[in-house]
């Protein structure tokens, strides 16, 4: 994954399966750089997906938050 810097990778790692750019350069970096080891790259994006955006995790906490859970 490679978006934009919005503060996340103060919380998440980044460098492996996930990069963050501020700069049209950074980007092109993180791409290239995915593109040298794409399969592990994507497998640790996977792992990322799984710890931090599963809806196990996810959508509990927003349940919860306006209470419905």
């Amino acid at each position: 994954v490679v978006t934009q810097d919005t503060g996340f990778d103060r919380t998440i790692a980044t460098g492996k399966g996930l990069y963050s750019f501020d700069t049209q350069d950074e980007a092109i970096n993180a791409i290239q750089d995915i593109s040298s080891d794409y399969e592990n790259h994507s497998r640790a994006a996977v792992e990322i997906a799984n710890e931090y955006f599963s809806t196990d995790k996810v959508l509990n906490r927003i349940l919860d938050t306006v209470g419905i859970v």
